[in-house]
């Protein structure tokens, strides 16, 4: 990702400077090998613009596509709005986000974050007014981050030996050495825990499990 918002870096910003509507809206689209696929996704951050003649939005809705028809890319990417008969360009298509959580204030100097209810689209924009006494608005990066999988902090561990529950299992001791190489051992965590047990070779007597 590179922000840039130095009015010198021409190459990193998009702007709505002379575009004569106040309605424009810059968005992310997700796809596989040149080809739009759904994704799940619940938030958004935008980087701004601004300069002399370039503000910051006085109004803006995020919204996510929830069109019938399966979208093309528009035969320019950079300026989907050109292309008038694109399924993008149907307002129809479009649905706003619920239970937005934005920041109080729009910022120009730092990232602003938005966050919503979980959707399931191929594309996420946002639709933006220019600000009375600007000639448009502007960005410089906008990006939709992949959810990580928690952390187990809590995980429920199940240690089997042939079968049976371990005797004596404590869920406090990570560390367990079974004694008898020839055993079967089986281990399960629960809410992305990790169990390994590491096998013994024919010189070793016990098998060791830790989560």
């Amino acid at each position: 990702m590179t922000v840039s918002r130095t009015s010198t870096d021409v190459k990193n910003r998009w702007t709505t400077w002379q575009t004569n509507t106040d309605n424009d809206w810059a968005s992310i689209l997700f796809g596989n090998s040149g080809d739009l696929t759904k994704r799940f996704v619940d938030n958004l951050s935008v980087d701004f613009y601004t300069d002399g003649a370039i503000g910051l939005p006085k109004e803006y809705v995020i919204e996510y596509y929830v069109g019938q028809e399966i979208p093309d890319l528009p035969t320019d990417v950079n300026h989907a709005q050109g292309d008038a008969k694109h399924p993008f360009n149907n307002a129809a298509n479009w649905k706003e986000v619920e239970h937005l959580k934005a920041p109080g204030q729009l910022s120009a100097s730092q990232t602003n974050h938005f966050t919503f209810d979980k959707v399931e689209t191929y594309a996420v924009r946002i639709r933006m007014k220019k600000s009375n006494g600007t000639d448009g608005v502007g960005l410089t990066e906008i990006t939709i981050l992949g959810n990580k999988v928690p952390s187990a902090t809590s995980s429920e561990i199940s240690i089997q030996v042939d079968g049976k529950k371990l005797e004596h299992f404590n869920p406090s001791k990570t560390d367990y050495h079974i004694h008898q190489a020839s055993k079967v051992i089986t281990a399960t965590a629960s809410d992305n825990g990790v169990v390994t047990i590491v096998p013994c070779y024919k010189s070793q007597k016990e098998q060791h499990v830790s989560f």
